[in-house]
């Protein structure tokens, strides 16, 4: 009996539950639209990945690098917080001759303005003592041509230490002297005066009816003698004259040397000692190798030189001034002039210079350097910063790599005037 071969085939089914069948969704034909997300994917998966790559292969900032735009950002920023700014205005002056007088302009300084910046310059730009009061600036000026350039400078940015001029105006007991003349008072009035080595005067000098010595002060434009009954005598720096003011009507005897062998007035030149004259005008000028003028609004004058001394007189009089020159009468014209006439001006439009203040650098010193970087904006280095190259460097530490950045910077001083230097700033990282 032969044996039968029997095949048995095994069908195996998957089971698939009922829970998971409802997540089986039926399979469908690929779309176009599905073709190109999946491109659009690919594409920026690869972008990603080579670029992160090249971020990982390329090389890196170097360390000097990055100290150097430290240390450089770090100049920047201190040098904007330590920069002022001055305001300069021109003013022209308009005089008749070569003269020097005494200047008046007014000037309204803004409110937001420092007085104690507030000064005047030649047009060379060196300063010259002035007075601000009432909105008024007074100096004295030599007006060399028709027209003569000055300038006023002030700014809005520091409150500075107020300025101490030099001036040629000296005061000492009953002396006042500039560099042209030099005085003295009494209780009856001037006695002294003298220009270029000459004494002036003799006798009792020049009386103006006062009876006891003068209080004497001195603000550096010019000196005042002030005489208790009203009357008082100002002396300007560098101008060889005397003005005299009363507040009253006075009569005054000036006794002048012999000397003296000529004199002019009211048209006409006489001879000492015959010459004499009785009159009203505005200007008598005794001289020889130089000469005094006495000047003023309609004066009545008596001149004389038959006695001891030659002898001018003023009859009633409350204003008038005396001045020395050299040479004859036409060496007083220019100033008789002046006396009658006020200075003309012009001021003109404000000009800006910028420059670092050596004195907010100095203040700026005195704040802690975490103040600094906080202020700044700054983390992660320490810095040490030199105003130039005369001073050291103190506190940078061994253990660092230390880079030293040179910033040009402009330093501008109070008078307007700048000077190149550079800020050094030591960077390096951590504290």
């Amino acid at each position: 009996m032969g044996i039968k071969r029997i095949s048995v085939l095994f069908v195996a089914r998957t089971y698939i539950s009922p829970a998971r069948q409802l997540f089986i969704m039926p399979k469908k034909a690929s779309t176009p639209v599905d073709w190109a997300i999946g491109a659009v994917i690919f594409v920026f998966l690869v972008a990603v990945t080579f670029y992160y790559a090249s971020y990982l292969m390329g090389s890196k900032q170097p360390y000097e690098t990055v100290l150097r735009n430290a240390g450089t950002d770090v100049a920047e920023k201190i040098e904007s917080n330590v920069t002022w700014t001055i305001k300069r205005l021109p003013v022209a002056l308009f005089s008749g001759g070569s003269i020097e007088r005494q200047v008046q302009v007014y000037f309204r300084l803004p409110d937001s303005a420092y007085e104690s910046t507030l000064f005047v310059a030649d047009s060379a730009g060196n300063p010259v003592a002035r007075i601000f009061e009432d909105n008024n600036l007074l100096w004295s000026a030599k007006l060399p041509n028709a027209k003569t350039i000055y300038y006023i400078y002030y700014s809005e940015d520091i409150n500075l230490t107020e300025y101490a001029y030099d001036t040629d105006i000296f005061v000492l007991n009953t002396t006042i002297n500039n560099s042209a003349i030099s005085t003295n008072f009494s209780a009856a009035g001037q006695v002294s005066m003298i220009f270029e080595g000459m004494e002036f005067f003799d006798g009792s000098g020049m009386e103006i009816e006062t009876l006891a010595a003068p209080l004497i002060t001195n603000n550096t434009v010019y000196a005042e003698a002030n005489y208790s009954n009203g009357v008082s005598l100002k002396i300007y720096s560098r101008i060889p004259k005397v003005e005299v003011y009363s507040d009253h009507l006075i009569n005054v005897t000036i006794s002048l040397s012999t000397d003296f062998t000529e004199f002019y007035a009211d048209g006409s030149v006489y001879t000492f000692p015959a010459g004499s004259y009785s009159g009203i005008t505005d200007f008598v000028d005794v001289y020889n190798a130089s000469g005094l003028a006495v000047i003023g609004d309609s004066i009545n004058f008596s001149v004389s030189g038959a006695g001891l001394y030659r002898e001018i007189k003023l009859y009633n009089v409350s204003a008038f001034e005396i001045y020395a020159h050299n040479g004859n009468y036409t060496n007083a014209t220019a100033e008789r002039d002046a006396y009658f006439s006020a200075l003309s001006y012009v001021i003109g439009i404000p000009e800006d210079i910028k420059g670092v203040s050596a004195q907010l650098f100095s203040d700026m010193a005195s704040v802690s350097q975490d103040a600094l970087k906080e202020s700044m904006g700054l983390s992660g280095i320490s810095f040490q910063v030199l105003f130039n190259e005369t001073e050291n460097y103190v506190s940078i530490p061994r253990d660092r790599s230390v880079l030293v950045v040179k910033h040009p910077i402009s330093v501008l001083n109070r008078f307007g005037d700048t000077e190149t230097t550079y800020l050094g700033v030591a960077v390096w990282s951590g504290k």
